[in-house]
């Protein structure tokens, strides 16, 4: 059985891409295009990368500190939305509300700066860009400026993490590291919500670090 209304949660971002756009272009309205607000901190300097030429005025420290921040950030550089299409909070919003990150729902209106979204416990709220903040060290590094939100079709294990989630299909075909099953798995609330794909209990895999940390525990006691 395939659930297709529920968010997929993939190990690679090619899976996640190529379902994301399937999903994305069955939904017959214009696209909006976002492009994010992205800066360099440095100590004496804030640069504001150059959309057309984002290399411009960058180190190479820079180039790499883009390259991680683009990586780990949750927040899209690109972002590309549909009135009627399906979306994924990224970050708390509104804890009153049950509007928190992972929270889903689908786009009712585009507006000049806000995205109208109904999600699903019912809320309708407006959402607005928020900040985005990258640190190394415990220092602010680079920003970004952009929509806390994202195609909630498919989504990676790595993107994932900090969400939960209410219902949720686990294609567990392409994991490839420690860890990843587990991080997958326990987005979930309850196992009620939960659908496997592919499953293959060889995939499930811990760090051997951490089965030795625990047998050292054992020992101690």
């Amino acid at each position: 059985m395939i659930i297709t209304k529920t968010l997929h949660i993939f190990s690679t971002n090619k899976e996640a891409d190529t379902y994301n756009s399937l999903k994305f272009n069955n939904v017959k309205n214009p696209v909006h295009t976002f492009i994010s607000e992205d800066k360099i901190h440095r100590k004496k300097k804030i640069i504001e990368i150059d959309k057309e030429n984002p290399q411009k005025e960058l180190s190479k420290f820079d180039l790499i500190t883009l390259e991680m921040f683009d990586k780990y950030c949750k927040a899209p550089q690109i972002l590309e939305l549909k009135e009627g299409c399906k979306v994924m909070l990224l970050k708390n919003h509104n804890f009153a509300k049950g509007l928190i990150n992972g929270s889903c729902g689908i786009v009712r209106k585009i507006e000049e700066n806000a995205v109208l979204v109904k999600f699903d416990n019912g809320i309708e709220e407006s959402i607005t860009k928020n900040t985005f903040e990258y640190y190394r060290e415990g220092e602010l590094v680079s920003s970004r400026d952009q929509y806390p939100l994202r195609l909630a079709y498919g989504i990676t294990i790595h993107k994932s993490q900090g969400m939960t989630l209410d219902e949720l299909v686990v294609d567990c075909n392409r994991i490839f590291e420690c860890g990843q099953a587990y991080v997958a798995l326990s987005r979930i609330k309850t196992i009620d919500g939960l659908y496997l794909r592919s499953f293959n209990p060889n995939k499930v895999v811990v760090n051997e670090e951490v089965i030795n940390f625990y047998d050292s525990l054992k020992n101690k006691i």
